[in-house]
């Protein structure tokens, strides 16, 4: 399999974290998006959405984070906790994939603009915030966002909000959320390993592009 993805990108690490979770031999191939190479001839004739994470397996191709790490559940650990065949416990975690997606979606929006040189939108950014008001009162007590241990939607979602903190978003005020992103960063022996060097690069980006920005 190869997986067509760029560290920095939140959605190409949840996939490269189970990939590590579940001990999978993937042939990663790096696509740097600041140099436009998603827009290149070669993978455009991969995936047309020019985007990543890509997965090709065989002459299978899917993109889309969340589905890739639902695939590989599927195809090399069906029924693990991680995302349970369990009716009704899978459909909890497709509830928090699809709240996570749509919260995901605010932040990016809002943040954007710096891509082409224009300042974040400070009301996108409210929209965002506001969005975690009602994340953060169903964490009162919880360990985890859909059941009782570890799901893709914790992995998804703690890879989303790495997003924010990269841009120096202020959570401060979501002890819930907080709690719940120490925990999970702690639970995950691979987290370091993954996104260690990425943050940094993403947070430097950022602070770059915010500034020039200005």
């Amino acid at each position: 399999m190869d997986l067509y993805y760029m560290a920095e990108s939140p959605p190409c690490r949840t996939v490269l974290m189970l990939i590590e979770h579940l001990n999978l031999r993937v042939n990663c191939i790096n696509v740097d998006l600041s140099k436009q190479e998603q827009l290149s001839q070669s993978f455009l004739k991969i995936n047309h959405f020019h985007v990543v994470p890509t997965l090709v397996d065989g002459d299978f191709t899917l993109w889309e984070s969340r589905a890739i790490v639902k695939y590989l559940i599927d195809k090399f650990a069906p029924n693990n906790q991680l995302y349970p065949e369990n009716l009704q416990e899978r459909a909890k975690v497709d509830q928090w994939l699809y709240q996570e997606m749509g919260i995901y979606c605010l932040l990016s929006s809002f943040i954007s603009p710096v891509f082409v040189g224009k300042k974040p939108d400070k009301s996108g950014e409210q929209r965002f915030l506001d969005s975690l008001d009602s994340v953060n009162l169903h964490m009162e007590n919880r360990k985890y966002l859909a059941l009782d241990h570890l799901t893709i939607a914790d992995i998804s979602f703690v890879c989303s909000l790495s997003l924010a903190e990269a841009c120096s978003v202020d959570l401060e005020k979501y002890h819930n959320i907080n709690l719940w992103m120490k925990r999970i960063k702690s639970e995950l022996t691979y987290y370091e390993k993954v996104n260690s060097e990425p943050m940094i690069n993403l947070i430097t980006f950022m602070k770059d592009a915010i500034a020039r920005a200005q």
